[in-house]
């Protein structure tokens, strides 16, 4: 079984492309199995042997980023990859959704590196070779390969066949000059074809914003917002401005389109896009009854994409004025300016994240929350991000990590400082939850839970002492 014949590599490997989140059920007898998705990528049980050593990976990973760490986690991801190879995807269904899932998963699994894996296991050198030969007799490899990959990146061989494959060149001279193994090499790229950054030279050129999968997960997501928040607007109004936009949309640039200004913030091209989205997405062809129907949304939505998409992307956004020749406003990229819209853009995932909490969705509320320290390092954002990880037991050092950054940030904050004390607690480190209740007690003299917290703690430790001194006292008697 391969990924040419319908295999569970290729079925997942569609779903990463849509961005799919639900369960998907492959049934094998009388129990079927399942797996979980998040967003194209799979997750798992966080009670399962493979979810707690996968969390365990993926902490050491975040931790320290060395290739020792790096070796744990392929060694996992290879062996849950061979696990799967056996596994019929004939019959199977897909229960979309975040409902659909379980709330203690843990991950994600580095899913585009498993499908690389997956993609050789079993397959013959020679059956690699024909495969690259499909391709034609030159191949290059796509721009910005690093945006098809996960975390555990690429190998150090594969980074050196795709620094090669920056310009076309024949799969014969590139396997031929190689400092190792031909088999090696065509092993790589047999699996860098699969993921999708080794191409035929002829292959449509690099697309920049707007590629498929990202459009398709895209209109995913839209659609559901549709489904929570319908469209409230009426028919023939809604009806006259698709039709209007169908008919006017090659005309207008990026900035038109979106309806915002040249100078506009990340804010405003998030709310641009969501907009726009929202009223041309496909699934309000049917009821439109629009000339051309669902396919002329889909183009319009398509193109929404890239115009969001490129205006998301300094670079790509710089090459696109230039391109147009739209001059910016002279404040526009000042570093002030450049600063605020940090901060919106972190304030705008927060508040998403804190959203997604209430809902009783922790695992999107920590995406978006690691997104926001890293853009805009607040002690709010680390507390809340603190207080989302420590639901999970699992991530706890992740939490006490936040917890600390949030500290160093506003080292005064007693609230902080007592969910601190409470999970070092939690987690059996007696002395270091002492030093957070004695600092609350510093700042808020008299707090009654810290102060008992702090008593029980000297009473625990005053009975062990006991304990000890007991046991040696008999001890010593014997002898």
């Amino acid at each position: 079984m391969n990924p040419d014949s319908g295999s569970v590599f290729e079925l997942l490997a569609a779903l990463r492309r849509r961005r799919a989140s639900g369960l998907l059920e492959l049934v094998a007898g009388e129990q079927p199995r399942r797996l979980h998705l998040r967003e194209g990528d799979l997750w798992l049980p966080g009670g399962h042997p493979l979810g707690r050593q996968l969390a365990q990976s993926l902490d050491a990973l975040e931790r320290s980023p060395s290739q020792s760490v790096r070796d744990a986690l392929l060694e996992l991801v290879s062996r849950i990859a061979g696990h799967l190879f056996g596994w019929d995807a004939g019959a199977s269904r897909l229960v979309e959704g975040l409902a659909a899932l379980p709330a203690d998963l843990v991950g994600p699994l580095p899913t585009a590196r498993l499908l690389m894996v997956g993609s050789v296991i079993g397959v013959e050198p020679a059956e690699l070779e024909r495969r690259l030969a499909g391709l034609g007799t030159r191949i290059r490899g796509v721009e910005r390969p690093a945006a098809f990959i996960d975390a555990l990146g690429f190998h150090p061989e594969e980074q050196y066949l795709l620094e090669r494959l920056r310009r076309p060149m024949p799969i014969a001279e590139l396997l031929d000059g190689n400092p190792f193994p031909r088999e090696a090499a065509v092993r790589h790229l047999a699996q860098l074809q699969w993921l999708g950054v080794v191409v035929a030279e002829s292959a449509p050129g690099p697309q920049g914003a707007g590629r498929p999968e990202v459009v398709a997960g895209l209109a995913e997501r839209i659609a559901r917002s549709l489904t929570d928040r319908p469209l409230s607007m009426a028919l023939e109004t809604h009806r006259q401005r698709a039709v209007d936009l169908i008919s006017r949309h090659g005309g207008l640039d990026h900035y038109e389109l979106l309806g915002i200004d040249s100078a506009a913030t990340v804010e405003e091209i998030h709310a641009g896009y969501e907009d726009l989205a929202r009223l041309v997405h496909p699934s309000h062809a049917a009821r439109l009854e629009l000339p051309g129907g669902e396919s002329a949304l889909r183009l319009l939505f398509a193109r929404a994409t890239e115009a969001y998409e490129t205006l998301l992307d300094p670079e790509l956004r710089r090459r696109y004025n230039a391109r147009q020749m739209i001059e910016m406003q002279p404040d526009a990229v000042d570093q002030d300016r450049r600063a605020a819209e940090v901060r919106d853009l972190a304030r705008g995932q927060f508040e998403r994240a804190v959203a997604y909490a209430a809902a009783e969705d922790p695992h999107n509320a920590i995406l978006l929350l690691e997104q926001a320290v890293k853009v805009d390092p607040r002690a709010e954002y680390w507390w809340t991000l603190a207080r989302q990880q420590a639901r999970n037991p699992n991530w706890q050092r992740r939490a006490i990590e936040s917890y600390r950054q949030a500290l160093l940030l506003d080292p005064h904050n007693v609230e902080v400082r007592l969910e601190s004390g409470r999970l070092y607690q939690e987690c059996g480190d007696p002395e270091r939850a002492r030093a957070q209740y004695a600092a609350v007690l510093r700042s808020a003299p008299g707090h009654a839970e810290a102060t008992a917290r702090l008593a029980g703690l000297g009473a625990a430790g005053e009975a062990e002492k006991k304990e000890s001194k007991g046991f040696l006292a008999r001890l010593f008697r014997r002898a």
